[in-house]
């Protein structure tokens, strides 16, 4: 709603970042490895009015959820930069990437947190997709303000690396 009241007012050579997840790509081994299922996109009217969609297109969980409201971010970016075709104006989404010393697993059970910090604080270096809070900081930063990632239109990103979005990203009629 932000970026629709602003989208008048964006001057030439602006960026708008969507923050998106990997989790939206049926292929992400780590969101997968997680137990957080493909999104299942059923277009936003039926997303905001769950009692729209048949019993069987709804979605089966929380994670699920989650990883469709990924997919919608970017759909909704790519939405957004066709309608900012007229103007010299950048719009990504981006994953930026799981960051467990952040406050992910608040809502897991208090000895599963206690175990589980420090064992993926250990795994960043070594997991594709994981990373230090100040590495997708410094990620965004790019995307709003390095010259190298200028004139892109739409783009997906997996932290800094263009990234292709899920098939369901790129069809023009999920943007309905």
């Amino acid at each position: 709603l932000i970026v629709a009241q602003l989208m008048d007012r964006l001057c030439s050579g602006a960026r708008v970042v969507f923050l998106s997840s990997g989790t939206q790509l049926p292929e992400h081994k780590l969101a997968r490895r997680f137990g957080i299922p493909v999104p299942n996109w059923l277009g936003a009217r039926r997303l905001a009015q769950p009692e729209l969609a048949a019993e069987e297109d709804r979605l089966i969980n929380l994670q699920q959820a989650y990883s469709t409201s990924k997919l919608g971010n970017v759909i909704q970016a790519r939405a957004f930069q066709a309608r900012l075709t007229d103007r010299d104006v950048d719009v990504f989404a981006v994953d930026p990437g799981l960051m467990p010393s952040t406050n992910l697993a608040r809502d897991l059970p208090a000895l599963v947190r206690i175990l589980a910090r420090p064992l993926m604080l250990a795994a960043v270096p070594f997991v594709d997709g994981m990373r230090w809070v100040s590495t997708s900081a410094n990620h965004l930063q790019s995307l709003c303000f390095d010259p190298q990632w200028k004139g892109l239109g739409f783009s997906y990103h997996d932290g800094n690396v263009p990234w292709a979005a899920s098939s369901d990203g790129k069809k023009h009629e999920t943007a309905k």
